[in-house]
């Protein structure tokens, strides 16, 4: 399991609850690090630009069991 399988699903609630517009959640795992970091061809979906992306199914109910885990960390 990685951060992302954690954080997404509470950025989407977050979102649903009107509590942080998902905007502003993909900004800060995407955007706002790879300007951080000085990548400026990351971050986000121009041309030009790396064409690494994740797909979301904001409506895909998923459960997770330590069993399945790759990560120990």
């Amino acid at each position: 399991m990685s951060v992302f399988d954690v954080v997404m699903p509470l950025l989407l609630e977050l979102d649903q609850s009107k509590k942080l517009p998902f905007e502003t959640s993909l900004n800060a795992m995407t955007r706002n690090p790879a300007k951080l970091l000085g990548l400026t061809n990351s971050g986000m979906i121009e041309i030009g630009c790396r064409a690494d992306c994740v797909l979301i199914d904001p409506d895909l109910q998923t459960q997770f069991a330590p069993s399945s885990w790759i990560s120990k960390g």
